[in-house]
């Protein structure tokens, strides 16, 4: 009955029949090892970082002292898991302005874990980046040996962060945020910031695919889109991907001058300085998810361990943009 009702068929129909078992036999094949390679890249990752991590075996360093002379920024990092590209610019910046003791603060003074952030298909997500951190201070540490609000607070995109298990977090931002402290939020920071109930009233940015959403979760927050940072008082909030970039210049330049915000620029080879005078200057919102992981399951290199040479010195924002 199926040889008959197959030889019946006209050609066309055939052609058509044979064209659509075609194409997906090749959607099989494109989405297989799209799926295999994006499995098996978190996989091999997340096995680097857990099962490879060295021990530490040294002493921790000693607490940084600070300079009595500077203002002091600090950049939040959580001790579950931080992005990296919401956390090492910032951080390279305000120290190569020279202004800043600046530092990394965690609820606990301990070796923590950095993520990347990936655009996918499905969302937005995270994998470890196999590089670890050791924040300058706990917030024990920070009230013994600075014992003050600081100048400024920096707050990036804390991965794994929930109200409920971060707690200590918002609790310590809205403890230290004084009358004199500049609160900056980068990119998904403001999911963190908003969450403190700081943001109620005022205009503010963050990553572009959170906007919509925040609008109906958060309505006593002006959210607005289309801009590189947002200025409300003493809160400033970015946008995505380099705008953190252009929103930390900004804030280095309104605490302690152009010619601070410049340096630090120089020192990163960043040239888009222009940006500090018009937040929205040449800012194009992703309207589409980043598929980069796709070519790169697809063609993947097929090695599974990477090393990059840390070394004093090195570019904390070049380690970010190469990981």
């Amino acid at each position: 009955m199926m040889q008959r009702n197959q030889r019946n068929l006209s050609p066309y129909h055939r052609f058509g029949r044979t064209l659509i078992h075609g194409m997906l036999f090749m959607l099989v094949l494109v989405l297989l090892p799209i799926a295999t390679g994006i499995g098996t890249a978190a996989y091999r990752v997340r096995q680097i970082v857990t099962e490879t991590r060295p021990a530490l075996g040294v002493p921790l360093p000693p607490l940084p002292t600070p300079d009595p002379t500077k203002r002091t920024a600090v950049v939040l990092l959580s001790n579950n898991r931080t992005e990296i590209t919401d956390s090492l610019p910032p951080y390279e910046l305000l120290a190569a302005s020279g202004a800043f003791n600046t530092y990394f603060v965690a609820p606990e003074r301990r070796i923590s874990s950095i993520a990347t952030a990936q655009n996918l298909p499905f969302g937005v997500g995270n994998l470890p980046s196999g590089l670890d951190i050791l924040p300058h201070y706990g917030y024990a540490d920070y009230d013994r040996i600075i014992g003050r609000d600081p100048d400024l607070i920096v707050i990036p995109y804390l991965t794994e962060f929930a109200p409920g298990s971060e707690r200590p977090i918002l609790d310590w931002i809205r403890a230290h945020a004084g009358p004199q402290t500049t609160l900056l939020s980068i990119c998904a920071g403001s999911r963190v910031l908003v969450e403190t109930g700081l943001l109620d009233g005022r205009a503010a940015t963050g990553l572009h695919q959170d906007l919509a959403r925040f609008k109906v979760r958060y309505p006593a927050v002006q959210w607005q889109a289309g801009v590189r940072w947002v200025e409300d008082g003493r809160l400033i909030t970015s946008g995505t991907l380099t705008a953190g970039i252009d929103a930390t210049l900004h804030t280095i330049e309104r605490l302690a001058g152009r010619a601070a915000a410049e340096q630090a620029g120089l020192a990163l080879g960043y040239r888009h300085l222009d940006r500090l005078d018009e937040p929205s200057a040449d800012y194009q919102p992703p309207a589409t998810p980043d598929l980069g992981l796709v070519p790169n399951a697809l063609y993947g290199w097929g090695k599974t361990d990477v090393g990059v040479l840390l070394h004093e010195g090195v570019s904390e924002t070049a380690l970010a943009a190469l990981l």
